[in-house]
């Protein structure tokens, strides 16, 4: 017998764990365009914003490492960050 796999929105492919990450850029309205096409994306979790809605600093997403792969292709005027910890240098 095969182990059974869940499937998510992703085509028929594994679900895969979503992960919180920061998305950045030093131009609020290319955050502010790319919070509105992450609001309709079934595949991410918009947690927030920092900033007004309108110039946003930050954004705040819950999303795969892979659909952040290509959220840095199609975006290349962003930096997206797995939002972790810091971690002093020793």
């Amino acid at each position: 017998m095969s182990p059974q796999v869940e499937l998510g929105s992703a085509g028929g492919r594994p679900e895969q764990s979503r992960l919180p990450h920061i998305i950045g850029s030093g131009d609020p309205a290319v955050l502010h365009s790319l919070a509105a096409e992450l609001a309709c994306d079934p595949e991410v979790t918009v947690r927030g914003h920092h900033g007004s809605a309108e110039e946003p600093t930050l954004l705040l997403i819950d999303m795969t490492a892979a659909h952040a792969e290509l959220l840095r292709r199609a975006h290349p005027a962003v930096t997206i960050e797995v939002d972790a910890p810091l971690e002093p240098y020793s």
